[in-house]
């Protein structure tokens, strides 16, 4: 076995490599809070811990922090694959979990066509949502407010992640979805080892320091499922999976990637042409 020895004055002494890493890896594991362990610690965590209130009352903050730096370069690529598959089409688009608005700025189809939709009202009063008066919605993504067979295109990114009970959001998003209609998503690696790692090194890093909140707590309370749990429930549905992207290596790998994309496609009903 290779041996990693040292010299002390007066002594030596001599590690195995193997035992030096495993007494790292000890005491990493008492800072590290990967999101499993950070779910389970935090099972109980509700909207009302100070932690909690804090981030909600700086979402806005919160969100624009999150896009600064490789991190942000990494995650925008999820919006411009995005923007990519929208601009292929002419008809509706529907945004679910508008939020601070970022996919805004990728958005290069016609406006009129842009519409949007959010749960909370955290973001209402900012200039971006001023921007799309007329075209957004505060709503339940669990009980959408619009016909069926609307909208040749929904999106979200970076939002199914938060929401519980999702195989009624991924119902009504059926629902409102013309036929041969795609449903286009964007999610965090969560769970996977390059995304677990990443947050160790810079978000939580940031957020704990700026902020002074227990950012542990936050995931607990604001990541409902990993990227393995959203994709395996959108297999138990109608939807049919078509294209997929991975960032930032390309493999499709969740443990290798930070950012995964997803195309979901409503089938054409039997018997029309596809």
């Amino acid at each position: 076995m290779w041996r990693v020895c040292w010299r002390n004055p007066g002594q030596s002494a001599c590690h195995s490599i193997t035992n030096y890493i495993h007494d790292i890896a000890g005491r990493e594991r008492s800072i590290l809070m990967f999101w499993a362990k950070a779910r389970r610690t935090y099972a109980n965590v509700s909207k009302d811990d100070p932690d909690i209130r804090t981030f909600l009352a700086l979402a806005d903050g919160f969100q624009k922090d999150s896009y600064k730096g490789i991190v942000g370069i990494v995650q925008d690529a999820g919006h411009r694959w995005i923007a990519e598959r929208t601009a292929e089409t002419s008809g509706p688009v529907l945004e679910i979990g508008f939020g601070a608005g970022r996919h805004s700025l990728f958005y290069s189809g016609d406006p009129k066509r842009y519409f949007v939709s959010e749960y909370t009202a955290t973001h209402l009063e900012t200039d971006v949502w001023k921007s799309v008066k007329g075209r957004s919605l505060r709503c339940d993504a669990r009980q959408l407010p619009f016909f069926g067979d609307t909208f040749e295109t929904v999106i979200s990114i970076y939002n199914l992640e938060h929401i519980q009970n999702l195989q009624e959001v991924f119902e009504e998003v059926f629902r409102v979805l013309k036929p041969k209609g795609r449903f286009l998503i964007a999610l965090p690696c969560e769970d996977g080892l390059s995304y677990n790692i990443g947050r160790e090194l810079t978000t939580r890093r940031l957020f704990q320091k700026k902020y002074k909140v227990n950012y542990d707590k936050v995931i607990a309370h604001e990541h409902e499922w990993s990227f393995k749990d959203i994709y395996q429930q959108l297999a138990e549905t109608k939807f049919v999976f078509g294209r997929r992207r991975f960032y930032p290596t390309l493999l499709p790998s969740v443990n290798l990637n930070l950012i995964g994309c997803i195309e979901c496609i409503k089938p054409a009903p039997t018997g029309q042409n596809r």
